[in-house]
Parts: C-alpha cells; sequence; structure tokens
C-alpha cells in the first residue's frame, strides 16, 4: 500500500505494517502508526 504526494489522512486513521508514506504527508490527529511505516520527508506528524 502506497500514499502519494500531498496524501491527507483523517482523524481516527488506523494505518498498518510497512505503509510507505510519501514527501508533504499531513497526517491528523488521533491516527494510529504501527510499527514499520515508513514517513517520507516533510511528513507532518501530529498526534492528539
Amino acid at each position: 500500500m502506497t500514499i502519494e504526494r500531498v496524501a491527507k489522512i483523517g482523524r481516527n486513521v488506523t494505518i498498518g505494517d510497512n505503509v510507505t508514506i510519501g514527501d508533504r504527508a499531513v497526517i491528523g490527529p488521533g491516527v494510529t502508526i504501527k510499527e514499520g511505516v515508513n514517513l517520507g520527508a516533510f511528513s507532518v506528524v501530529r498526534m492528539a
């Protein structure tokens, strides 16, 4: 599973293992990120 650039992920989203998220991904509050997730450059992670 690959999420493209400028991906916006909303609240209460669960992201599984081995997911690659591209550059400039914005991840909102309430997001659970599991082990093995690769966040690209310029990623913004805002945890509630």
